[in-house]
């Protein structure tokens, strides 16, 4: 604002390219800002909805969940990831080169363990053996995908 106040004379398109100048920068970095928190928070969410889906099995394993509690905290965990990979589509939409990439592994990563989520409803439900490989094999799928999305060591 001050830099339009010392502009002097009247050509409206100087006046317009300071604006833009002087906006821009701050729009571009603000942009970048926000990408980077939508992407920390996200990953984030990822990885503590993957320990989130560890410990309630552990918890049913240990008798401390029901199988009506383990499909209803796992139906409140699926909502939440659903509704981040609907927004983090749109966002999708609106980026590209790494951020997409980025983004696009997120999402795959999201619908990982929202499938290892259902594997462990469907093991609690029934109890099966089929279905306790079926969670395993689902658990053993995540972590490497999620170790390399959020660049961890081991």
């Amino acid at each position: 604002m001050h830099v339009i106040h010392r502009v002097q004379g009247n050509s409206a398109w100087f006046t317009v390219a300071v604006i833009l100048i002087a906006v821009a920068p701050r729009s571009v970095q603000a942009d970048k800002v926000q990408l980077q928190a939508i992407g920390s928070l996200a990953a984030a969410h990822v990885y503590t909805s993957y320990g989130y889906v560890g410990v309630t099995a552990d918890a049913y394993v240990a008798e401390s969940f029901t199988s009506k509690q383990v499909a209803s905290l796992m139906s409140e965990l699926n909502d939440m990831i659903d509704l981040n990979v609907s927004a983090l589509q749109k966002v999708r939409a609106q980026v590209d080169g790494d951020d997409r990439r980025f983004l696009d592994d997120l999402i795959r990563v999201y619908r990982m363990v929202r499938k290892e989520a259902e594997a462990l409803v469907a093991f609690a439900q029934s109890q099966e053996p089929a279905d306790a490989d079926s969670f395993e094999k689902a658990r053993k799928a995540v972590w490497p995908e999620l170790k390399v999305l959020l660049g961890i060591d081991e």
